[in-house]
Parts: C-alpha cells; structure tokens; sequence
C-alpha cells in the first residue's frame, strides 16, 4: 500500500496527472491508504471505508500440540536468544516483545495518519472521543479512560459519514468518478482503460487446475508462513 501511494503521488507531483478513487464494495485500511492521496475520493452508498489502522496476526498452537504429544524444539543463538522467535507459531510473545511488537505497529500507524492528514488536508474533519476500558484480571481489574480521534482510529465507516469526516468527497459510482477526473483534467471526451485486476495467492489457487495451476516452490511457501506488518480490515 506504502508503495501504491508513493507511485501515486509521483503520477500527481510528477506527471502533473488528476487522481480520482472510486471506491468498491470495501475499501479499508490500505485500500484507504492508497486512496487517501487522489484529488477526490468517489465512495458508492454501500461502500465501507476508513480502518485507519495496523494489525499483526498469527496463531499460536501450542495447546493443540500438547494434546496430541508433540513439541516444538527451538534453538536460538544467545545474542539473539529474546527476539529471534518473537513471533512464533510455538509460543506466546511475553510483556517486553509485545511491547516491542506494539511500538512497531505504533511506528507505522503514525506513518498511516500522516498519510491521510497530507492527503485530506483541511478536508479531514477529526473529533476525539473517550471511551473506557477494564484492564488486568481478577481482583487487579480496573477501568482506565482512553482518547481517540476519530475517524484515524482504525474504526469503519460507511460512506454517509465518511463523507461527513472528510475520508471522502462524494457518493457516487464509477461512471461519476470518471466524469469528474475528465472536468478535473479537462477533457472533453475521456478516453477510459480498463486495466486486468492482480490475481492473489488465493485466487491463483483456487482457479489452479492440473500442471498449468499453482506451482509450490519457495516463493510460494515464504507468502504463506512469514508473519507481514498489514494494514487490514479484519472481520473478528
């Protein structure tokens, strides 16, 4: 997604071109960060948007491998001996690497707001919001306040109040969205190219049929075990 907008703002700054989004079904999190740059944001009536956020997920199996009789045997080198493994599928990460986990996910969600504070401008219309929460367990359990500021608070939206927030700047469909790049260009009659879509890991594997599908190879495997700092809206 980082890469997606810097590309895009090179298409702006660069080649001086007009960028109008025209958002789908879903458009969440790095959807809305490569979004965030475009000279006006297009969001259809059902469209979800915004997630202004940054989660890390992985499963951990180490109850499942007890109860079928099996352990994972991991050794480390001593310099590297907290951090090497600091997500594993074998473990829980303990309070110092989850604090540094969460510092990472911190780190990149200020590169995110800044994205979208640069990109909105002034269009960007913020409120704060307290809310509270119960830390701790058992006779340790307390409530403590917290601040956020909506809507950079990986919350979801749809499009009548992201357009109240400022994350877009009107409702409307493709068509729409391409009649206002060509005023915003000038043109008088827009010339459209229609580019085929990237097909995921998913897609790729799913329609793999026979020898000419999905080969499994080393690339394949690194896209399915190595843990990605992701900007994603994730359905719990």
């Amino acid at each position: 997604a980082d890469q997606i907008h810097a590309m895009i703002r090179d298409l702006q700054t660069a080649a001086g071109k007009k960028v109008v989004v025209s958002m789908g079904g879903i458009a969440a999190s790095g959807g809305y960060y490569i979004s965030a740059p475009a000279d006006e944001i297009f969001a259809e009536h059902n469209t979800i948007t915004g997630s202004v956020g940054v989660i890390m997920v992985w499963l951990v199996m180490k109850g499942t491998l007890d109860k079928i009789g099996m352990e994972a045997m991991v050794i480390k080198s001593s310099d590297a001996e907290g951090w090497k493994d600091v997500i594993s599928a074998f473990k829980r990460p303990d309070e110092r690497q989850r604090a540094s986990l969460l510092g990472l996910l911190d780190t990149v969600q200020k590169r995110f707001v800044q994205v979208v504070r640069e990109g909105r401008g002034e269009r960007l219309k913020t409120r704060e919001n307290t809310y509270t929460v119960t830390l701790g367990e058992g006779p340790e359990t307390r409530p403590v306040e917290r601040t956020e500021t909506v809507p950079l608070n990986g919350q979801i939206f749809m499009a009548n109040e992201a357009l109240e927030l400022g994350l877009i700047d009107a409702i409307g469909y493709e068509d729409d969205a391409i009649t206002r790049a060509g005023k915003l260009a000038n043109l008088a009659k827009p010339k459209v190219v229609l580019y085929e879509p990237h097909k995921g890991l998913l897609t790729r594997l799913l329609e793999g049929r026979g020898p000419s599908g999905v080969k499994i190879g080393p690339e394949l495997l690194d896209q399915l075990q190595t843990p990605r700092l992701l900007l994603m809206w994730k359905v719990d």
